[in-house]
This record gives C-alpha cells, structure tokens and sequence, in this order.
C-alpha cells in the first residue's frame, strides 16, 4: 500500500488492525493558512484502507479534527477543502495549486498520491508531476472552487 509523506516530514509507519478493516496510517504535518491569517503545522494522518479506499484526518491545534474518505488520495483531499475552506482555512500543499490535478491514471493506479503540475505543460511532452500532499507555498495555492474552474479552462484550451 502506497504511504504519503507531507512537507518532506519523516515518520513512523506503523499497522492498525480495527476489526474487519487494515489500514496503514502515516501521521505527517501539513502546513495551513487559517481564517486569520496564520500559517500553522496541523496533524495529518493518511490511511489506506483495505477496500482500495483512502482517509485523510487533519487535526488542528485546539485539537478539532476534519476526516475525508474517498478513492484515491487526491479526492480525499478535495473533501477536506470542501469542509474547510468555509472556515477560512486553507491547506497548502501541491494538491491545493491552481495548475495541479491528478490524471484518472494517477487516482486509480497510483492512489492519486502525486499530481501534475499543468501549467508548466510544455506542448507534446508530460507535465511534472509533484507529491499531491507536499508543501506548497501559501501564495500558490488557491480555493477548491477557483482550481476546478482553472482545469475546465485548461481542458477547453486542450479542446477536450
């Protein structure tokens, strides 16, 4: 089962058996811009679970925790965006770029654990592709909302 490591941070890997489902949790830190501003390492934990499904559960300092589950990685972190950005809160890693979206390639077979960096496109060769849950810089990364909007753009630009 594929691991995520965020912001470069080293972990403990370890197993969780809870009943009928096996999961491997990596707890990592993700860096967030909060409604006031702040830039804050908040909890993240990823598990990988048995029925080719994914959860990420971020927790906050004052220990309030926001849990997403999904397919793969990438969508994962698109409902914690969801749940969060009404708050103010914004989650800055590769996966929350303007230009990043990971291909249905990379969600099915790759977990959506990295993602490509479509702005830096060059015509006929493939774009690079970044860890979904590394950092990124707070001036980089962008609503849930404003990024979709970017890729329908893009994929139109494409004539797709």
């Amino acid at each position: 089962m594929p691991w995520a490591v965020c912001a470069g941070q080293s972990v403990s890997r370890h197993r969780v058996n809870s009943g009928q489902t096996e999961q491997m949790v990596v707890p990592a830190l993700m860096t967030v811009v909060t409604a006031e501003g702040t830039v804050e390492q908040w909890h993240l934990a990823h598990s990988a679970l048995a029925k080719r499904g994914h959860r990420l559960v971020l927790e906050s300092p004052s220990e309030v925790e926001w849990t997403a589950e999904a397919s793969d990685v990438f969508e994962c972190l698109m409902v914690l965006r969801q749940q969060l950005e009404p708050k103010g809160v914004r989650l800055c890693c590769h996966g929350s770029r303007r230009d990043a979206w990971a291909s249905g390639m990379q969600r099915d077979m790759g977990a959506g654990l990295n993602t490509y960096l479509l702005g830096a496109v060059v015509e006929g060769e493939r774009p690079p592709a970044v860890p979904t849950l590394d950092f990124a810089p707070p001036e980089l990364v962008v609503s849930r909302d404003d990024q979709m909007e970017w890729h329908r753009e893009w994929l139109r630009s494409r004539g797709a």
